[in-house]
């Protein structure tokens, strides 16, 4: 009895022979093509990187040169900042001196006030127009007579009845 899962002998050796016809021409012809094209991808891939490890050390070169110009930039600007606030400093000073020598000027050139002025009680000039006439840190305020005072309870009760009375209803 013959075993089935076999073929027969013929066909085996005739597939043996075309997979070894097939496998030398694979080996021959379509291997050095794909080995070319793998090398030539090994290639580019390699240089690419090698491209990118370049840009990366130039990036990194001139973030480093614009890192130092920043720093220039910034001790430039404190240095005229610092430049700017002594000049404003001297301008300052130079302006109060000059205001001080002139309203030394403008003092010396006025008349004194008590020069050629009547002299009243206690060796004071009388008030004149627009001059408080009463102690000062009480303006406006009258003597009203002992007896016709109110407290302030009952100042307080008038003046208010005062102002409901002359609302007209």
């Amino acid at each position: 009895m013959e075993n089935p899962l076999l073929p027969p002998i013929p066909e085996l050796v005739i597939g043996l022979v075309a997979f070894l016809i097939v496998f030398i021409f694979l080996g021959k012809k379509l291997l050095p093509n794909i080995n070319k094209v793998l090398n030539e991808r090994r290639a580019a891939i390699e240089g690419g990187m090698e491209k990118a490890a370049a840009a990366q050390t130039e990036a990194q070169q001139v973030l480093e040169d614009y890192r130092a110009q920043l720093a220039d930039a910034r001790h430039e600007a404190a240095r005229l900042r610092q430049e700017a606030q002594e000049q404003g400093v001297a301008l300052i000073a130079e302006m109060r001196s000059e205001g001080q020598r002139q309203r030394e000027e403008i003092i010396a050139a006025q008349p004194r006030p008590d020069r050629g002025r009547p002299q009243g009680r206690r060796g004071r000039a009388p008030p004149g127009r627009g001059q408080a006439r009463h102690r000062p840190g009480w303006p406006g305020r009258r003597r009203v007579p002992r007896g016709l005072r109110l407290s302030r309870a009952a100042a307080s009760t008038a003046s208010s009845t005062r102002s409901r009375s002359s609302r007209p209803t």
